[in-house]
């Protein structure tokens, strides 16, 4: 399973999507940088039990491909798919990819630890991108802010350069603890260059977002200093 067993972590790892900072945030941004869905194949890499597939599903996507290395989570999302919906057990990193206008890849760039393996896995997602398509990419960030209450504590082992190993931590809006999972650190000068690097000409760091529901549920002020630093990356890149 690699470095998280997501099939023992299911059940665990589905309560994150309520989590402050993914139902609000993390998904609202993820949205803005796909645009419009009318008519678009996506793919959603890592898809886990479907959270981000459903959501491109609802806003107007014509095809939805999710595909995941743990079975449990495929079939937490094969209880729940639409119509346009389709989950497949496989390996991001090493399967065929299927063609698609949109690719989703959030977090599971923080999985590999050295620049030739993202370069690899970056031209791997370049190749199976439709003309005129794009990739979203969200990566980890770790800095030394606690967002405990935002849903997440990132931490790095040692010093802070690319392949260092990484604990992040999730908690639910009360702050009681979801689960702590295993990634590396890649930084962002390192994702840009490793992008290039595979083909991509346009590289677009996305500004994240908060919903209206969002700010309606914990008041503009709570999260004025979770935007000062949500520890994440977005990227649009084709």
């Amino acid at each position: 399973m690699g470095l998280n067993d997501y099939n023992r972590l299911a059940q665990q790892y589905k309560e994150s999507d309520i989590k402050p900072d993914k139902q609000y945030s993390i998904l609202p941004t993820v949205l803005k940088a796909a645009g419009d869905l009318t008519e678009k194949a996506v793919l959603d890499l890592g898809c886990g039990s479907g959270f981000f597939s459903r959501a491109f599903a609802q806003n107007g996507a014509s095809k939805v491909t999710g595909i995941d290395n743990s079975e449990m989570q495929i079939k937490q999302a094969q209880k729940v798919a639409g119509a346009s919906e389709e989950y497949r057990l496989g390996d991001a990193f090493n399967d065929e990819l299927p063609m698609a206008d949109i690719v989703n890849v959030p977090f599971i760039l923080n999985y590999l630890r050295t620049e030739q393996e993202v370069v690899n896995f970056l031209k791997r997602i370049r190749s199976s991108l439709n003309e005129g398509g794009a990739a979203i990419f969200v990566i980890d960030l770790p800095s030394d802010k606690d967002l405990t209450k935002y849903g997440a504590v990132k931490i790095v082992e040692g010093a802070m350069k690319d392949g260092a190993p990484m604990k992040i931590c999730l908690y639910n809006a009360d702050g009681s603890r979801i689960c702590e999972l295993n990634a590396y650190y890649i930084s962002p000068s390192t994702f840009e260059r490793c992008s290039k690097a595979a083909g991509f000409d346009h590289i677009e760091r996305i500004e994240p977002i908060v919903s209206e529901e969002g700010i309606n549920a914990f008041t503009k002020e709570y999260w004025e200093e979770y935007l000062k630093d949500t520890q994440l990356g977005y990227y649009l890149c084709s």
